[in-house]
Parts: C-alpha cells; sequence; structure tokens
C-alpha cells in the first residue's frame, strides 16, 4: 500500500481538519475536570461559554459553570455571578440575590463589588437609598486604592452625603485619586481649591501626602472587617435595576 508523503504544504490543511477533534478533547477535558471541582477549568467554560469559542455561546451555561466557581468563594466569581442576577443574564433577574453575591465577594476585599454595592445603596437602585452604607462600601475601595472609590469619597466628604462634611478630607481624597490618574478628580480638586481657605490647602496637602507615603511602605491601607452579625439593610422587592 502506498504512503502518502506529508509535505509542509500540507500541514495549514491538516491543522485545519484536526482542529475540531483538538478543540473538542480541550472541552471534553475542561468539563471533566470542572464537574470535580477544579476552579480554573470552570472559570475558562464560563469565558468559553460567554464569548462563544469552542462551545456554542451559551450564557445559561456560562451562567451555571459560574455558580459553581462562585460558590467555592472565588471572590471575582461571585463578583461576575452578582452582575448577572442584577442584569438578567443567563438567568433570571433577581436583585436581591444578584446583590447577595456581591456583598459575599465585596466581604472578600473584591473592588469592582465594593463599589458596585456603594452606588446602589448610594442610588436607592434595588435597595434602600443608604448613604451611610453607600460610603462604607466607597470607603472599603477606597483604603484599597480604587481611584474612582477615592473621588467619590471626596465628593461625598465635600457635600456631607454620608460621612461628616470636611472639605480637608475631601481634598486629601480627590488628590488621591487625581495622581492615580482620575479625571473627574482632578475637577474635584480645582472646585475645592477655590472655596477652600489657603491654610487648609496645605492641610489637605499634608494628608495627602501623609497617605501616600503610608501607601508606598506596603499594601494600600485595609479596610475595616465587615461584620457578619451586623443588620443587613433590607432590600426592596422587585425592583429593576440597572448598575452603574
Amino acid at each position: 500500500m502506498q504512503t502518502m508523503k506529508i509535505t509542509p504544504r500540507l500541514f495549514p490543511i491538516l491543522a485545519l481538519l484536526m482542529a475540531p477533534l483538538a478543540l473538542g478533547d480541550m472541552v471534553s477535558d475542561l468539563i471533566a475536570r470542572a464537574e470535580k471541582g477544579e476552579l480554573d477549568a470552570q472559570v475558562q467554560l464560563v469565558e468559553l461559554y460567554t464569548r462563544g469559542e469552542a462551545v456554542p455561546k451559551d450564557e445559561a451555561a456560562a451562567a451555571l459553570w459560574l455558580a459553581k466557581a462562585a460558590a467555592l468563594g472565588d471572590a471575582g466569581c461571585q463578583f461576575k455571578l452578582g452582575q448577572r442576577y442584577l442584569n438578567g443574564e443567563g438567568v433570571k433577574k433577581d436583585t436581591k440575590v444578584g446583590i447577595d453575591w456581591l456583598t459575599k465577594a465585596a466581604e472578600q476585599g473584591n473592588g469592582d463589588a465594593q463599589m458596585t454595592l456603594g452606588w446602589l445603596y448610594f442610588a436607592g437602585k434595588g435597595v434602600l437609598k443608604n448613604s451611610e452604607e453607600a460610603a462604607r462600601w466607597f470607603m472599603m475601595s477606597a483604603q484599597a486604592g480604587n481611584a474612582g472609590a477615592e473621588c467619590q469619597i471626596g465628593r461625598m466628604h465635600m457635600t456631607g452625603a454620608g460621612v461628616t462634611k470636611d472639605d480637608v478630607e475631601a481634598y486629601k481624597w480627590a488628590r488621591l485619586a487625581a495622581a492615580a490618574g482620575d479625571v473627574a478628580a482632578n475637577k474635584l480638586v480645582f472646585v475645592l481649591e477655590q472655596r477652600m481657605a489657603p491654610g487648609d490647602v496645605v492641610e489637605g496637602q499634608i494628608r495627602f501626602q501623609d497617605l501616600q507615603e503610608q501607601r508606598k511602605m506596603g499594601p494600600a491601607l485595609g479596610a475595616p472587617p465587615v461584620d457578619p452579625a451586623e443588620p443587613a439593610i433590607p432590600v426592596e422587592p422587585l425592583v429593576p435595576i440597572e448598575p452603574q
């Protein structure tokens, strides 16, 4: 029997013919590992089903594997699952469940979840409006170095929403956010400098520099621990929500 000679010119064609089989084996392997509880495999399946790569795009399947990963305690997956419940992506829209998952992620230090909760409580979307609770979550994110949260804390100190009205503190947080490249924070710094006494601006500058130096010495200032026993703020039932 004559054997076909494989030349370099045939390599691309053979690669194309073998690709579906190779992808199928890869997906089967991922599913097998994911079903055994391997977090990395579950996360990879979420990405594949979300993007429609190697498998047909399937938001429900993506949400299923994301839920399994979130149940293992991965904060990033908990945040993403919370967003899916808020928006009804691959799951039935459920604001309360979404906020529960966001809270789990935020309590583990996920800055995106902390920011999202801050905006939800600040605007009263899906929860009872509560500026103090919003400030608590924004502050956790700000203390971890999130520039958007730093800017928002600056705004809240400037107006006294949920925190003590204090232009010096507002200036400190706005300068921190501006130093990190937050455009809105630059505008806030300008507004504050126009209305603050020169001495207060100097004091704000000193606080800003002190906090910068503390952060250079180690990780960003940690957020105060969240007390799991702390009474939850009641969630309004069946309120449509479009998170910012």
